[in-house]
């Protein structure tokens, strides 16, 4: 199910990827900046709060793809091999029940590439350090997954798993992730990759 904030503009382009680029810098607090980071092939913060961010393991995350019927932007951040699924923020107080299977994040920035960037590598094909890559794509219209929707296909994938292959299986990254500040983040972009 998606659900679409009254705030979130709908953004009209000529291309899905430019509606998605434009939607996805509009959260931006100098849109222009984020533009100018994209078109030098770098990352753009973007703050949360208009959406939250589910953070998971791969793992779980690229499988809870896979099994939602639709789904709204989805990043994968291949080095620190964590998936961050764009939620609608809840609008009743989140169930229990799903913690340890990843983050619920509702403030700090996200480093996100631009809609449409292949994930940078080295020449030699390997993922250059803070790589990410759209799963799912924003595609400029707003639409978001409810949070207990993606909350609730990673409960179910991380019983199945765990039932299977046991827990070391899930954990992964869940809980070495950390949210970052916008100051963190601007120092770490400045870092030569």
């Amino acid at each position: 199910m998606y659900a679409v904030s009254p705030t979130m503009p709908t953004m009209p382009a000529t291309s899905t990827v430019d509606a998605g680029r434009s939607w996805l810098a509009y959260w931006s607090p100098d849109p222009g900046e984020c533009l100018a980071a994209w078109d030098g092939g770098g990352l753009a913060a973007i703050p949360m709060g208009a959406f939250w961010v589910v953070q998971t393991s791969a793992t779980l995350g690229l499988r809870a793809v896979q099994v939602l019927p639709q789904c709204g932007p989805v990043l994968h951040s291949v080095v620190g091999a964590t998936v961050e699924f764009l939620v609608a923020p809840p609008t009743a107080p989140l169930r229990s029940g799903w913690r340890g299977i990843g983050r619920v994040l509702d403030r700090g920035v996200l480093p996100c590439p631009a809609p449409g960037a292949a994930a940078p590598s080295t020449p030699g094909g390997l993922p250059v350090r803070r790589a990410a890559k759209w799963v799912v794509e924003p595609d400029g219209s707003g639409r978001l997954l409810a949070l207990d929707e993606v909350l609730g296909a990673l409960s179910e994938d991380y019983e199945r798993v765990v039932a299977r292959d046991g827990e070391r299986e899930c954990a992964g990254a869940v809980g070495s992730a950390r949210p970052l500040a916008a100051g963190a983040f601007l120092r770490a972009a400045r870092r030569p990759v």
